[in-house]
């Protein structure tokens, strides 16, 4: 309590109390907490409810269940939502087809599985007024399209084995408090083998708050990942699969090809029984992050492993050609041209290789740019700016910059460089 309270915490999270309430009261009557630390915390909270008007007692309260998303907040809802959407892979289907996606219409088309998650759980599990799938599609193409939450009965395996295309909806959530048991979908797993057991024209649509393994990946024909997406999320997937949006969304972590990948042990993760720790709830188990940088595509880099998706991945309709890079101590400019024949935006993302001196993992993210959307045949010119952080590595409790010869690398993904070069700084 202490230390929250004189670290300038106004609020504590979750439903346990360990820090303030009766914890605050008596460090306060102990001495141990100036009262006055508590005051500034206490007029935090009631000047941001004055500046609302909560104090003036003239406020009125709508019914919790009452929608007040307007139309224009839905639209804003669907762009986040499909440009977040990230197309894993898009193979060639059995109908002859280059790639699965895009969807040519909404004939033949089955939905399966009851995965659709638009939130998480704690603060971000709110009342809902996301439609299902089925409805998005059948109000964009004019006809019903069936949907069965799973493969139990025989009128679900005849239609699957049947149709022109399967759209399985997988996942898993979290919420604030809990860790996850592990990087499976559950018995989506085992739903997503049954539905590619009957069909060779399966997309597989993952809702999930963070990495996921993809036992199943060889033997569907698509892959979309749409994180939690909000309430419009349906017509946004709708757009994806209809061809209405072009994917443009990249992966922010590494997808593992098996779990515990990188070799944590139990010491890193979860964690041993340590000393207590006031407000740990007993068994306490102390984390040690001895794996320092080497975490996520670095630990895939210095490591050498191939990862099943890796950082920044994402593919699109369209294609993109990088060329023309030009790199001083000031910036990288590169020219980005769509080399398809659908419109799409690029993600173009910049990676630093330092020298040996810097003790650093072998490359470093070092940050992205999206283009508008392009029309096929035209170009755009991205820069990364670079700073003094951008050649510079952490040592002694601050920043110091690192001399030497840097491996300039920009390209579509951690595993997808197109173009380098070289800058001394």
């Amino acid at each position: 309590a202490k230390v929250s309270s004189n670290g300038a915490r106004t609020a504590e999270i979750g439903r346990h109390r360990r820090y303030f309430g009766d914890a605050m009261k008596a460090k306060v009557q102990a001495g141990d907490v100036d009262e006055a630390v508590v005051d500034a915390s206490v007029s935090r909270v009631l000047n941001a409810m004055d500046a609302v008007g909560l104090l003036d007692g003239v406020v009125e309260y709508g019914a919790i269940g009452d929608n007040v998303t307007s139309p224009a907040h839905a639209e804003v809802a669907k762009d986040i939502a499909s440009n977040a959407t990230v197309l894993l892979k898009n193979d060639g289907d059995v109908r002859g087809e280059l790639s699965m996606l895009p969807l040519q219409s909404c004939d033949g088309l089955v939905i399966v599985g009851s995965t659709f998650e638009t939130a998480g759980g704690g603060s971000g599990k709110v009342t809902s007024y996301a439609a299902p799938l089925s409805d998005a599609l059948s109000a964009a193409c004019g006809v019903d399209v069936p949907t069965f939450a799973t493969l139990d009965d025989d009128d679900a395996k005849t239609a699957v084995a049947g149709a022109a295309a399967v759209v399985v909806l997988a996942g898993t959530t979290s919420s604030e408090g809990s860790d996850r048991d592990d990087l499976t979908l559950g018995d989506d797993d085992a739903l997503v083998s049954a539905v590619a057991a009957l069909s060779s024209n399966v997309v597989v649509s993952v809702s999930t708050p963070g990495a996921f393994l993809t036992p199943w990946s060889d033997d569907v024909q698509a892959i979309l990942v749409t994180w939690m997406g909000g309430q419009e999320l349906a017509y946004a997937l709708a757009d994806i699969l209809l061809g209405v949006v072009s994917p443009a969304g990249r992966l922010p972590l590494t997808l593992p090809n098996i779990e515990n990948e990188v070799g944590f042990t139990r010491d890193q993760y979860p964690g041993i029984e340590g000393d207590p720790v006031e407000g740990c709830d007993l068994p306490c188990l102390v984390a040690n992050y001895t794996e320092g940088l080497y975490i996520g595509y670095r630990w895939y880099d210095a490591n050498a492993v191939a990862p099943k998706y890796p950082f920044g991945h994402g593919l699109s309709y369209t294609s993109f050609a990088y060329a023309d890079l030009v790199v001083d101590a000031s910036s990288a400019n590169v020219t980005v041209t769509n080399a398809g024949d659908v419109a799409g935006a690029e993600v173009a993302q910049l990676y630093l290789a330092p020298p040996a001196a810097a003790g650093e993992p072998p490359r470093q993210f070092k940050g992205f740019a999206k283009t508008a959307v392009l029309a096929p045949g035209a170009s755009a010119v991205v820069t990364f700016a670079f700073d003094a952080r951008s050649f510079a590595a952490w040592g002694d409790g601050g920043w110091a910059p690192v001399p030497g010869i840097y491996r300039v690398e920009v390209g579509a993904s951690a595993g997808d460089v197109r173009v380098n070069g070289t800058v001394a700084v």
